[in-house]
């Protein structure tokens, strides 16, 4: 059974203006009798071509000002295959972007006549996004403001590494003509609801110090390079700590 919840009023009313200017639409048709909700819910699941559900927030505008290096996204910038969990129900087989200097998680879809349409999701009733297999989760602190910023999921288990990332714009000077992003990056360690920040494997060493021993050895058996800008090494370390904390139970 499919259910449904009525969308955003700036959804609606311009649900109801694009029915209206449409010749063929249920409005266009007929000025007489009534529009139930039923009825305005079929029509923009028509308009949007996706669950209304899933349609919960506003049109998203790119905030790249003209001559700009780089770009406001997560990652390549590119847009990737991923999940979204509204409201706890999970809508696969989308296209998504993190906008991390606007904090926006943005789908790309298209509405009936196929014109592509992009839109930010309500940050309140996302629990969850996963974009190319990588996992995303609201900030978990209990001084974060609900709506706050996501973080990339590295390492999951008893021991969570956690990748916040962040996006300044950076603007020009001396005559330089270019504006610039310049991407702010920290790791976070979570650990039975504490949360602290990840230095390095120092942290980890010294939050398990009864596997000091055995992480060391296995930085240097795994020839583990910590680099500047590179985070798959922490997390293999974390993943492999995480090994070691599940078989202790």
């Amino acid at each position: 059974m499919r259910f449904r919840t009525i969308p955003g009023l700036a959804g609606i009313l311009f649900l109801l203006l694009k029915l209206l200017l449409t010749p063929d639409s249920a409005l266009g048709q007929s000025t007489s009798g009534s529009l139930n909700s039923q009825t305005l819910l079929n029509n923009y699941d028509r308009f949007f071509r996706v669950d209304s559900r899933l349609i919960s927030g506003s049109f998203y505008q790119d905030p790249t000002p003209k001559s700009t290096d780089g770009h406001p996204y997560y990652g390549a910038g590119e847009w990737n295959n991923g999940s979204v969990v509204i409201k706890g129900v999970e809508f696969d087989t989308l296209q998504l972007r993190y906008d991390i200097y606007t904090n926006q998680v943005i789908i790309n879809t298209l509405h009936f006549n196929n014109a592509p349409l992009q839109v930010a999701l309500n940050k309140l009733y996302i629990s969850g996004f996963t974009m190319n297999g990588r996992k995303f989760i609201p900030f978990p602190t209990s001084a974060a403001k609900k709506g706050g910023q996501f973080c990339e999921v590295l390492s999951d288990g008893p021991a969570t590494l956690l990748l916040m990332q962040s996006k300044s714009l950076i603007v020009p000077a001396n005559g330089n003509a270019t504006f610039s992003f310049d991407t702010y990056s920290r790791m976070y360690l979570f650990v039975k609801e504490e949360l602290k920040v990840y230095k390095g494997k120092s942290t980890l060493l010294s939050t398990f110090p009864e596997y000091k021993s055995l992480l060391l050895n296995f930085i240097r058996t795994e020839k583990l390079k910590f680099r500047s800008g590179k985070f798959d090494s922490h997390a293999r370390l974390v993943n492999y700590c995480n090994t070691l904390l599940t078989a202790r139970k």
